[in-house]
C-alpha cells in the first residue's frame, strides 16, 4: 500500500459489525437469563404461598370438623380448596413442569375429598373427636400437596 493511499476502510466497517453483533449477541442472551430467573423465583415464591395457605386451609377444616357446623366456614374452606386450584392451573399456564404441577393437583384433589368428602355441609353431625380416623387422612392429604408443593418449588432452581 503506497504512503499516499488512504487505508480502505471495509476492515474497519466489517470489525465494527462484528462489535455491535457480538453486543447484541450478549445483551439478548442477558435478558433472556433475567426473564427466566424471574420466572422460576416467580414460581417459587408462588408455590411457597401456596404451602402457607394450605396449612391455614388445614388448620380451618381441623375448627370445622371439631366444632358444630359452621356454614361460613365451610363457604370459607370450599373457596380456599377452589382458589388453590386456580392458582395451580395458572402456574401450569406459566410454562412450569407439566409433571410436578399435575402430581400437586392430584394432591388438592386428595385434600379436597379428605376435607370435604364426609362430614361437611348436609353430612355434618356434630363434632368429630380430635383422634377421629378422617382426621388424620386430612393431615396427611395436606402433607402430601405441602411436600409436593415443596417439591416443585425447589425444582424451579435444579440444573437444567
Amino acid at each position: 500500500m503506497d504512503a499516499g493511499q488512504p487505508a480502505p476502510l471495509w476492515p474497519a466497517v466489517v470489525q465494527a459489525g462484528l462489535i455491535v453483533a457480538g453486543w447484541w449477541a450478549v445483551h439478548a442472551l442477558s435478558a433472556r437469563r433475567d426473564r427466566d430467573k424471574a420466572r422460576r423465583e416467580m414460581r417459587a415464591k408462588a408455590a411457597e404461598g401456596l404451602g402457607t395457605r394450605v396449612t391455614a386451609l388445614q388448620e380451618d377444616c381441623l375448627t370445622y370438623h371439631t366444632s358444630e357446623r359452621d356454614e361460613k366456614l365451610e363457604r370459607k374452606i370450599k373457596a380456599g380448596l377452589q382458589d388453590l386450584g386456580y392458582e395451580l392451573e395458572a402456574l401450569r399456564t406459566s410454562g412450569a413442569e407439566v409433571a410436578t404441577l399435575a402430581a400437586c393437583r392430584a394432591a388438592l384433589v386428595g385434600l379436597r375429598r379428605a376435607a370435604t368428602g364426609r362430614h361437611f355441609e348436609d353430612e355434618h353431625q356434630g363434632a368429630w373427636p380430635h383422634a377421629a380416623p378422617e382426621l388424620s387422612d386430612m393431615a396427611g392429604a395436606a402433607l402430601d400437596l405441602k411436600r409436593r408443593l415443596l417439591a416443585f418449588r425447589f425444582s424451579q432452581f435444579a440444573d437444567d
